[in-house]
């Protein structure tokens, strides 16, 4: 399991494990790209890059209980179109320096919520604190578990 509010650092440390060279065992994601995927989702949720909904409110409440209220993980090979069919180009200088950068990410979100009560989501809509971390709870763990980290 992973718990970004409670144990954030044992996510970090599995993904400290990750060679740069090692293959996924689904999607096209080299391991760092997938840590600078997970900066860029958070950045969803810290003010550094707010998004606008994408889908009507009753979609996003259609997809709330498939995509946070449940135990069910994501499916491989799920898409948004919010990204294209390969990865962009890398953005920092190693899998260390990306997750220097997920680590600062993460405390800029949980800076945000200190004076902000919601962030939008685009697919899911206004989310708060506590629903931000499902969703990147789960989305850590679908992209930990491409590498096989949980």
């Amino acid at each position: 399991m992973i718990d970004l509010k409670n144990n954030r650092q044992q996510a970090f440390d599995k993904l400290a494990t990750l060679q740069r060279d090692q293959q996924p065992l689904f999607g096209l994601m080299t391991p760092q790209h997938m840590i600078e995927h997970l900066v860029w989702g958070v950045t969803f949720s810290n003010g550094v890059f707010p998004q606008q909904q994408i889908v009507t409110d009753d979609m996003a409440l259609k997809l709330r209980p498939l995509l946070m209220h449940t135990v069910k993980p994501y499916p491989k090979g799920i898409k948004t179109p919010m990204l294209g069919d390969t990865p962009p180009p890398l953005k920092y200088a190693d899998i260390p320096a990306a997750i220097e950068e997920l680590k600062l990410a993460l405390i800029a979100f949980d800076k945000f919520f200190e004076t902000n009560t919601t962030a939008i989501n685009p697919a899911l809509g206004v989310l708060n604190y506590e629903e931000w971390l499902m969703v990147h709870n789960k989305h850590f763990k679908h992209h930990m578990g491409q590498f096989g980290l949980v």
